[in-house]
């Protein structure tokens, strides 16, 4: 991520991203950022407490909280703030959320024993309203706002719940229970576009009677959304692409996130010490995977296959060893998880495809890469999820499942070599079927001969395991194919008895590539 300027100097307590502004709270009040972090002034206003620590909007209206003097609302002018502490007794707002015209906020109020309440405003913040809500929650922690719908998270008789309002917070209902393990306190809480639901580091999705837990630890601060994206802050800034399962990071911070906002095309992430970091090229809109599997994870040296839309102005296929870091104005720059960037080589480009080459010395971590047009500038950005070892086997219908594109090697008793593919195209299927390969005769030593990119750095031959159909086999060759660049190659001697369809698996380093079919005859 990149550091944009800072506001006033000031630490960072919250911040929110709202009709093309960002909004941060510092311990001097609020200031105001109109092209994303470059410049800032203040907003204070009708403060009387100026140590903002929370604050959220839409289009329609823009609260804030105070560490003493209460919740003040955006004035139509957007210059001043409104105090606007109407029906509420002092204590210390926890969770805001806003929808349309109407909100809702979770009151802490001290005492013998620390209670926290609800409260709902449908006049813009001017008059609150304590609610009442299903199976009465006696500890209340997060209130979050998604669509039409309003999600409460409270604990009930030492479970907690999720509860749901349909109608603007009128009636509520239990829309699920947590699993005994889940534990508090609960500070996060978001909702995507395809109705995913991240509570803290728990997953659910659909009726939400089932929930996961994610690689989101405890201590995740904020969740936000882009769409169908995550955003999680905490001791760094991660996303997800997936709904949540995976995760990683767009670049190094190196400090705690107190606040994340995010807007159409970044994400900003503020620190305790005033600093404010941008990334605007945060959201994928290209995807990679291995190109033999199409599995998300890649490694060094690898080759790797990228979807998406116009990353080039024409089809164009690269013929030089190394492959060029430029193919008819089109190019890659990845950036690895130190932040140095490096260029990929290509071996092809097309307006929906592109592949290319890992470096060989990528750092092991999460990676961005963005591609270049010559005559456009960028046009697509996205992911790396590099590993030191990332199997995966070329099939021969380029779809990562079925026969593999391999041979099988028959060395004779005079020493002559005879190859014959393992794969036949059935033109009624239209698509390559196992070819039932022929061992015999006995005399002769048998090898199948597999493609496939990622392995190369394994720890050693004793670290990559072969089976068919459960049944490990003989390896005698796993490393780069020769004369090919990024191709690695594995050749695995073959009892003669073998006969039928088998399931091939293949763990490298205990780390499994796509299952492939094979068959052989006598």
């Amino acid at each position: 991520m990149a550091s944009a300027a800072t506001a006033g100097g000031q630490g960072i307590l919250s911040s929110a991203f709202v009709a093309g502004k960002l909004y941060v709270g510092t311990n001097s009040g609020v200031f105001v950022s109109p092209d994303n972090g470059q410049h800032w002034s203040s907003i204070n206003t009708g403060l009387t407490g100026f140590v903002v620590q929370r604050i959220v909007g839409n289009d329609q209206l823009m609260l804030l909280s105070t560490k003493n003097a209460g919740v003040y609302r955006l004035a139509s002018d957007g210059q001043s703030w409104i105090a606007s502490n109407g029906g509420l007794p002092q204590g210390v707002v926890d969770s805001f959320a806003v929808l349309g015209n109407t909100a809702f906020l979770v009151l802490r109020v001290p005492g013998v024993w620390t209670f926290t309440y609800l409260y709902r405003s449908t006049n813009g913040g001017q008059l609150w309203v304590k609610q009442s809500i299903a199976a009465s929650p006696e500890y209340i922690e997060i209130v979050c706002a998604h669509g039409s719908e309003v999600y409460l998270i409270g604990y009930s008789h030492g479970r907690l719940y999720l509860f749901r309002s349909t109608n603007n917070g009128d009636t509520w209902t239990t829309a699920s229970v947590f699993p005994d393990v889940f534990i508090g306190p609960i500070t996060a809480m978001a909702i995507n576009d395809d109705g995913v639901v991240l509570v803290g580091p728990w997953r659910s999705e659909g009726d939400l009677s089932h929930w996961d837990e994610i690689s989101l630890p405890y201590w995740t601060a904020e969740l936000a959304t882009h769409g169908r994206e995550f955003v999680a802050s905490g001791l760094e800034v991660y996303v997800s692409t997936d709904g949540g399962r995976t995760w990683i990071r767009p670049g190094v911070i190196g400090e705690e996130v107190s606040s994340i906002a995010v807007s159409s095309t970044a994400i900003f992430a503020s620190t305790a010490t005033g600093l404010i970091y941008s990334n605007p090229h945060p959201f994928p809109s290209a995807v990679s995977v291995s190109a033999a599997s199409y599995a998300t994870a890649v490694a060094p040296n690898s080759i790797v296959a990228i979807f998406g839309m116009q990353l080039a102005d024409s089809i164009a296929v690269g013929s030089s060893i190394p492959p060029p870091s430029s193919l008819n104005g089109t190019s890659i720059s990845i950036r690895d998880v130190t932040g140095k960037e490096s260029a990929g080589s290509l071996f092809f480009v097309s307006p929906l495809q592109l592949n290319c080459l890992i470096p060989a010395a990528l750092p092991l971590g999460d990676a961005t890469f963005e591609i270049y047009s010559s005559t456009r500038g960028l046009v697509a950005s996205g992911y790396l999820n590099v590993q030191r070892v990332a199997p995966s086997i070329f099939t021969a219908n380029s779809d990562g499942k079925g026969v593999p594109s391999a041979y099988v090697l028959q060395l004779s008793t005079t020493g002559a070599m005879t190859t014959t593919p393992v794969y036949l195209f059935d033109q009624a299927q239209r698509k390559f079927v196992p070819n039932a390969v022929k061992l015999s005769p006995q005399a002769d030593t048998f090898f199948l001969v597999l493609f496939g990119t990622g392995w190369r750095a394994r720890s050693s031959d004793s670290g990559v395991t072969v089976m068919l159909n459960s049944v490990s086999q003989s390896l005698t060759y796993s490393g780069a194919a020769p004369d090919f660049v990024g191709l690695d190659q594995m050749n695995i001697r073959l009892q003669k008895t073998l006969k039928g369809a088998y399931t091939l698996t293949l763990l490298v380093n205990g780390i499994n590539a796509n299952e492939v079919t094979v068959a052989f005859s006598q």
